[in-house]
C-alpha cells in the first residue's frame, strides 16, 4: 500500500526545481527590462526638446532679420541650436550610457527617428545653414521657406515622442507583468 520510498521527495524536488528556474527567469527578465527602460526618460525629454529647439531656431532667424544691432549675436546663438539639434539627433540615434539615454529599440520608434532625421538633413538644415551663410535678401528667403516646413516638422517630431512614450509605456507594462508573476 505504501508508495515506492523517495518518490515523493523527487516530486517535492523537481516542484521546486521547476519554481527556482521560473522565479530566475522572471527576475532575469525584470532586470533585463529594467535596464531597458533605464534611460527612456532622458530619451523622451531630449526628442521632445527638438520640438522647442526648431521654434526657438525659427525665432531666432526672425529676430535676426528684425534688428541689425543684434544680428550677429542671434546668429551665433542660431549655429550654436543647429548644433545642439544634430548632437541631440545623434545622442537618440546612439544613446549616451553617461546620462543614461537609451537608443530606440521598437522598429516604430527607429523609423520616426529616421523620418525627424531625413527631413532635418534634407530640408531644415541646409536652410539653417543658409541663413547663416547668406546676406539678408538670402536669410529672408531662407526664414520663409524655414517657416513654411516649421510646423510639418515640428508634427513628425511630435509623432516620434508619441512612438517612443507608447514604446516605453509598453516596456512597463510588460516589467509590471513580470514582476506580478514573482508573487504567484
Amino acid at each position: 500500500m505504501l508508495a515506492k520510498p523517495g518518490k515523493l521527495s523527487r516530486k517535492i524536488v523537481g516542484m521546486l526545481v521547476v519554481f527556482f528556474v521560473v522565479a530566475t527567469t522572471a527576475i532575469c527578465l525584470t532586470l533585463l527590462i529594467s535596464w531597458q527602460l533605464e534611460g527612456v526618460a532622458a530619451a523622451i525629454n531630449d526628442a521632445g526638446s527638438q520640438r522647442m529647439r526648431t521654434y526657438r531656431m525659427g525665432h531666432l532667424m526672425a529676430r535676426g532679420l528684425e534688428s541689425t544691432t543684434q544680428e550677429s549675436t542671434m546668429a551665433q546663438v542660431l549655429g550654436e541650436e543647429q548644433k545642439q539639434f544634430d548632437k541631440v539627433l545623434r545622442d537618440l540615434q546612439l544613446g549616451d550610457p553617461a546620462r543614461p539615454l537609451s537608443p530606440p529599440r521598437n522598429p516604430e520608434v527607429n523609423q520616426r527617428l529616421k523620418d525627424v532625421e531625413k527631413i532635418w538633413l534634407e530640408a531644415l538644415q541646409p536652410l539653417v545653414s543658409s541663413y547663416l551663410a547668406g546676406g539678408r535678401p538670402e536669410r529672408e528667403i531662407a526664414l520663409n521657406r524655414f517657416d513654411s516646413e516649421l510646423e510639418p516638422f515640428v508634427s513628425t517630431i511630435n509623432e516620434l515622442v508619441l512612438a517612443m512614450e507608447r514604446s516605453y509605456a509598453y516596456d512597463t507594462n510588460l516589467l509590471r507583468t513580470v514582476q506580478a508573476a514573482l508573487f504567484l
